[in-house]
């Protein structure tokens, strides 16, 4: 590939993105031990030019290590590139020499695991390290944080006391204060520091604040990041000192689609998906045309009498097309760039920039990033129709999103034969959660899918966009790892200079804010309002209320923003709060092990993996294993469960059994049988230990001593939790107790069927024309109407014994969709459900103002005098766990006999 065409063209970049600064990693490690150990404002500059690569280099990336004797008592944060090595072993070496210099030691150290050790994960297939994370999120791999003080690994008990100490009304001694480094501040997930980062850095910012006030001993913070916006950092602690450091050991090149367009001679044709013209076609321009289908298979539109860029009007022209940008680019990249739709992904231009580099570049896997599934199933199902990698080369075409099974997952890491090229199709899970060693070229359609809050609608919704320029400095960081690489972006480069966001939105601004504003009132950190307008970039208003709202809702908050006994627990347990308080109801109604199940997996992840076109075989499989008949006594084998949730404690009993009984191999050929990821279900049974472990710290349940032994009989710990003879599994086996726990702990995520709706609140719902006067059930959250994801079992049921059902997530996509649902009975609603308003005459109960059962005035009564008796015992039970035997309760007795009795299950 002639690499001096792209150099030479006007306007390519000689320097790095405005602002940016970099240094090679000697100038930094200079720096740093000429640093004095009073306060001086540092301001780097770079004392020689940034080395040429090395020509002779090995194709085996090694680090760069720098002295440890380097003092970093006054820098406060160290910007890298996406590969320098510093924050792999800056923090290392900082805690090894400064503890042994320094009387004061080390307070503390976070950094999450490297990439590497991601990596490794997948290649061996099971989850890293020997307990569950701190946290999970189900889009990705969240990798979680490993505190270190004096050099040593400590406890999450001990993170959990150690974050006090920090905050801004308790008593610190400040003599004695050591440093604190916060190094990879945001797990490198998005380019941003992540809701946990932002509240560190408001407590540590408050607190360096309290002590200058004070004149005490200053705590040092040292903040070490490849892509936040270091001025911004710089700014909000007081302007402090900024240090880049110099990333890749070989470099990369990057060409724009101007670029790409004229070395490949690409022409886009009229009727692209990806051409404004077809736009205009689509519209009804009555011109006369005939359809001729080329090579590729697809149909060219042939006009008669004129070219058909005549037909693009100002109005359909690109309106960020800027000629002066591309004057010297050949004429057709300049009508290709007039006329491209920049918001659509040109299929055909990928396929032939992935052929061009196959048959003109050097070796090296090809990595393309793309946005979601259906657009990497759509890549990949094209390039296998193509001649040049179809056959076996299309065993080389590799699909890798968060849905892969892992074992599938593990081919990115291998080597394919000499004659054969690998393509890796990638979301951004690529981008940093795993290193692909032998990829020399990355193809980015600067698109991803982002989750964002919608506070006013109380809805999540995957939106697909353009990356920041941080991603895709990212993303470029993925090519030469071992050799220079080459990155083709397939956007301009008016585009990155101009309209990109220099960073992704923060993930406070973009996310709810529920499990932050229970932390922040679990460590007395005054008014939530308050202490969140201090953070880098306080949340909106109207998003601190909606999650404020759902504490008082669930019971977590009271009074003055008052946290509750319940609210105390739910504040310790690293869930969903909706997660959480099930998990206490799961304990307390004595159904404790498959809550559990059920809590991790909606934590983490579905187990279910879909192969491609295996979608119907993994729903027939699912089916199978939710009725098949169960061991054991009770009424889980209801042919009525119509749950999603009583699916996945199905899934995870069986797995455990089959494990503990046969051994691995049989545990691993029923995941294979019934489609489900074996790693996801060895995290599930760690995740569950953990939560089991928290529930006894809490005191609902009580450990048995010989288990509590560093983790190291986890087998036999989940077979305690599994036990059925414990008094919190005394009801594992009743459907209708758990479905009713589900409603306890997901409420107010509730959906209804017309038939459950009041009259005046269905006419004010937003629905569909389709949805009046149908036989089919449609369903409403109360504002409008919702569907049933289709991987939820229940997506296909046409006729539902009730017409309620509980749901934890939301999404909006081309629809607003509920994923995990669970049919649940009136009992349910009227024991753990909203408000109760009983109407004689008519013989209503309304819910929440809109929800609606029919029930005898007598009964309605009854149940709300009942649920008065129970928020009592739970009361009293959440305050003082252990002064309470609550199955032994009579109000507890006779809510327990009422649920069997509702499920016509023999007691």
């Amino acid at each position: 590939m002639d690499v001096t065409f792209f150099e030479n063209q006007p306007y390519y970049p000689k320097v790095g993105i405005q602002g940016e600064k970099i240094y090679p990693i000697e100038v930094v490690e200079s720096q740093l031990l000429e640093l004095e150990l009073t306060e001086p404002k540092l301001t780097a500059e770079a004392s020689k030019p940034t080395p040429e690569p090395n020509e002779n280099a090995t194709e085996t990336a090694e680090p760069t290590h720098g002295p440890e004797e380097t003092t970093l008592e006054n820098v406060e944060e160290i910007a890298v590139e996406t590969t320098a090595p510093t924050t792999e072993t800056a923090p290392e070496n900082y805690v090894r020499v400064y503890s042994r210099k320094s009387k004061k030691g080390i307070e503390s150290c976070t950094a999450p695991r490297q990439n590497q050790e991601t990596s490794k994960t997948l290649e061996n297939d099971v989850p890293s390290g020997n307990t569950a994370p701190n946290s999970v999120n189900v889009d990705d791999i969240n990798i979680p944080i490993a505190l270190r003080k004096n050099g040593e690994n400590i406890s999450k008990e001990d993170e959990s006391s150690l974050l006090p100490n920090l905050t801004l009304e308790s008593e610190v001694e400040t003599e004695t204060s050591g440093d604190n480094v916060e190094t990879e501040l945001h797990s490198e997930k998005n380019g941003n520091v992540e809701t946990d980062g932002d509240f560190i850095l408001i407590v540590l910012k408050n607190l360096i604040e309290r002590q200058s006030s004070e004149g005490s001993s200053k705590v040092k913070v040292i903040l070490m990041s490849a892509t936040v916006d270091s001025s911004l950092f710089s700014k909000y602690f007081g302007h402090c000192p900024v240090v880049t450091a110099e990333g890749r050991t070989h470099p990369v090149t990057t060409y724009f689609l101007e670029d790409i367009y004229d070395q490949i001679n690409y022409r886009l044709a009229s009727d692209s998906p990806a051409s404004l013209a077809n736009e205009t076609f689509s519209k009804g321009q009555n011109l006369q045309r005939a359809s001729v289908t080329n090579s590729r298979g697809k149909k060219n539109l042939v006009l008669s009498a004129w070219g058909d860029e005549s037909l693009l009007s100002e109005e359909h022209c690109n309106p960020h097309f800027v000629p002066s940008y591309y004057q010297s680019f050949s004429e057709q990249a300049q009508k290709n760039l007039k006329k491209v739709n920049e918001d659509v992904i040109d299929y055909d231009l990928i396929e032939d920039l992935i052929c061009y580099i196959d048959e003109s570049c050097g070796e090296g896997a090809i990595l393309v990033f793309l946005p979601g599934v259906f657009e990497i199933n759509h890549l990949h199902d094209k390039l296998a129709a193509s001649y040049q990698f179809g056959g076996p080369s299309s065993d080389w075409l590799i699909p890798l999103h968060s849905s892969v099974a892992s074992t599938e997952q593990k081919k990115v890491f291998l080597r394919p034969p000499g004659n054969i090229r690998k393509v890796v199709i990638a979301t951004n899970i690529a981008e940093t959660s795993i290193t692909i060693d032998d990829v020399i070229y990355v193809i980015d359609c600067g698109k991803h899918k982002e989750n964002r809050y919608n506070p006013q609608k109380k809805l999540s919704s995957m939106v697909e966009d353009w990356i920041s320029q941080a991603n895709a400095r990212q993303r470029q960081g993925r090519a030469g790892r071992v050799k220079p690489g080459i990155c083709f972006r397939l956007y301009t480069r008016y585009r990155f200079e101009k309209l990109m966001r220099p960073y992704q939105v923060p993930e406070m601004l973009r996310m709810p804010l529920v499990e932050l504003c229970l932390q922040i009132k679990l460590l007395c950190l005054g008014f939530i309002k308050s202490f969140l307008s201090m953070a880098l970039e306080p949340p909106k208003i109207e998003a601190i209320d909606s999650a404020m709202s759902l504490l008082y809702e669930v019971g977590a908050l009271e009074g003055d923003e008052e946290l509750t006994p319940l609210g105390h627990h739910l504040a310790k347990l690293p869930v969903d709060v909706l997660i959480g308080k099930m998990m206490v109801y799961g304990a307390i109604f004595g159904c404790l092990s498959p809550i559990l199940s059920v809590s991790a997996f909606l934590s983490y992840k579905s187990p279910f993996v879909y192969p491609k076109d295996e979608r119907q075989n993994v729903e027939r499989a699912k089916l199978i294993l939710l009725n098949e008949k169960q061991d054991g006594p009770g009424d889980v084998n209801d042919v009525d469960k119509q749950s999603d949730h009583l699916l996945m404690m199905i899934a995870y009993k069986r797995w455990e059994t089959i494990l503990n009984e046969k051994g691995g191999k049989a545990a691993q050929q029923f995941c294979n049988s019934y489609f489900l990821s074996s790693p996801v279900m060895f995290m599930i049974r760690e995740m569950r230990i953990q939560f089991g472990t928290l529930l006894a710290d809490i005191g609902l349940i009580t450990l048995p001593k010989f288990n509590q032994v560093d983790g190291k009989r986890i087998g036999s710990l989940d077979r305690w939790l599994s036990d059925v003879s414990q008094p919190f599994n005394m009801y594992a086996h009743h459907s209708s107790i758990l479905k009713a726990i589900l409603c306890a702990g997901l409420y107010p995520n509730v959906a209804a069927g017309e038939q459950g709706i009041v009259a005046t609140a269905l006419s004010s719902l937003k629905r569909s024309p389709s949805s009046v006067n149908s036989s089919r059930t449609f369903w409403f959250d109360g504002r409008r109407e919702v569907h049933l994801h289709p991987s939820s079992i229940n997506s296909n049921t046409k006729v539902f014994k009730h017409p309620f059902l509980v749901f934890l997530e939301k999404v909006e996509t081309n629809k607003i969709f509920l994923r995990d649902t669970s049919v649940i009975s009136p009992y349910s609603i009227l024991l753990f459900g909203g408000s109760i308003n009983v109407q004689h005459q008519t013989g209503l109960v309304i819910i929440d103002g809109w929800l609606k059962l029919n029930a005898p005035a007598q009964i309605a009564v009854l149940f709300k005098e009942l649920r008065l008796a129970l928020h009592s015992i739970l009361k009293e039970l959440i305050r003082k766990p252990e002064n309470v035997i609550v199955l032994n309760d009579e109000i507890i007795k006779s809510i327990i006999n009422l649920l069997l009795e509702e499920g016509s299950v023999p007691k």
